[in-house]
């Protein structure tokens, strides 16, 4: 892999500086990071001092945000992102789909892409293009502000790739083509998206959510590790929070993981490979996308199939456990309302296990870590719900802390938020913080 570095750590840190500013999100004072050469490949992050477990160590803006490029449900609103609601082609021409009047008429939609598009006459008539959405975020990166370039013309991308899929779309679907000088920045936004962009959430409610791109000028400094030592979420601004999931020692680079902490490391190497173009070389083991099944299909299979094939430790068996107390007690038919109580027990043994799993694993307060702990408090609460007169302050106390330390580690996650909002209302006066 090719990649190009031409601006140093100390320039590449000016900029990131300005670009928080810019954001207003810059916290004064020392910063507990600094931009280095990495011994895992050109620029890194580094504590400029002990950073403790939880802590937050910055927050980042996205320079662009937008629809993803490859996928399921691509189709949404190109103003709100809804795709749960019917869509229309804005009246004004530009060939992209809304969802209502007030997303149709916002200035971030008609004063941008909206006018580009309307300059090049898309070929699509009355209708809206699947396309033409897929190129919005190359579009919106002609809109950006003298500082924002900067950022972007500073970020690392392999030369060896051509990925100017959405700028092929685009042209393919306008009478007009784009000037030269536009299509070599939407060109470069795509290389520049391609090696650095993260995935982040639009939620509308607890049942609706839509997955989009970003691109996070700090996040990008974060270099890989299999054992990472952050964790990060975003807000329902976009904004990403990136916090120690164990204590950092100043000196040591701050990283984070690309994939998820349980897969195994054959397939975590061939994701690497396949989406961000590099062979990771830390040691590190524990999924594999084995089943699309209903929720007690998988158990049933994990309780009767996997687990005779492989031992129960096993990172498929861990991979599993970890989908079904995802999806118990949060899935169509399987509400907490619908469990048995030995389903119940079941879910508590497996957060459990996952915990043991994490702690072995060396893994701190990972986002994982938070999201477990939130299903066993929940879990707890739904058995004390039925068990009604029998249960003691000591039950009550002991559950509550589990809450206390999730909520350390998932506050102001937006999905989380969402989560905890509707569960008050099925626990009623049971959670409390």
């Amino acid at each position: 892999m090719s990649i190009q570095d031409t601006i140093g750590p100390e320039k590449m840190e000016e900029i990131l500086v300005s670009h928080l500013k810019e954001n207003k999100i810059f916290r004064e004072g020392p910063q507990p990071w600094t931009i280095r050469r990495s011994s895992l490949g050109g620029r890194g992050m580094f504590a400029t001092r002990n950073i403790e477990q939880n802590e937050l160590i910055f927050i980042d803006a996205p320079l662009i945000i937008g629809p993803r490029s490859v996928g399921k449900h691509l189709q949404m609103c190109v103003c709100c992102y809804k795709n749960e609601c019917p869509l229309f082609p804005c009246d004004r021409g530009c060939g992209l789909p809304v969802c209502s009047n007030q997303c149709e008429n916002s200035p971030k939609h008609v004063n941008y892409e909206c006018e580009y598009l309307r300059s090049l006459v898309p070929t699509c008539g009355t209708d809206w293009s699947l396309d033409l959405l897929v190129a919005v975020i190359p579009i919106r990166a002609l809109f950006m502000t003298e500082q924002q370039r900067k950022c972007l013309a500073a970020l690392q991308y392999d030369e060896t790739l051509n990925v100017d899929h959405e700028v092929g779309l685009l042209k393919k679907n306008v009478a007009n083509s784009p000037s030269k000088k536009d299509m070599e920045l939407m060109k470069r936004v795509c290389e520049v998206f391609n090696t650095n962009s993260f995935e982040t959430v639009c939620v509308h409610d607890k049942d609706h959510f839509v997955s989009l791109r970003g691109l996070y000028p700090m996040g990008s400094l974060q270099n890989h590790c299999c054992i990472p030592n952050t964790r990060h979420h975003f807000d329902g601004d976009y904004r990403l929070y990136v916090s120690a999931a164990l204590p950092i020692s100043a000196g040591e680079e701050i990283t984070m993981s690309y994939t998820s902490l349980f897969w195994d490391t054959t397939l975590r190497r061939q994701f690497l490979s396949m989406t961000k173009h590099f062979a990771c070389i830390c040691i590190a083991a524990v999924v594999e996308e084995i089943l699309y099944k209903t929720s007690r299909q998988i158990l049933r299979f994990m309780q009767k199939e996997l687990s005779v094939l492989v031992p129960w430790c096993n990172y498929l068996i861990i991979d599993v456990k970890f989908r079904i107390i995802s999806y118990f007690g949060r899935s169509d038919g399987l509400e907490w309302k619908d469990l048995s109580d030995n389903e119940l027990d079941m879910k508590a043994n497996y957060c459990n296990d996952l915990l043991s799993m994490l702690d072995v694993l060396n893994c701190g307060d990972c986002k994982k870590r938070g999201l477990i702990l939130y299903e066993l408090y929940c879990t707890n609460l739904e058995k004390m719900k039925r068990l009604k007169q029998q249960v003691n302050i000591e039950m009550v106390d002991e559950n509550q802390n589990l809450l206390k330390k999730a909520m350390v580690i998932l506050q102001n996650d937006i999905v989380t938020v969402t989560t905890f909002k509707h569960d008050q209302k099925y626990f009623e006066q049971l959670i409390t913080v």
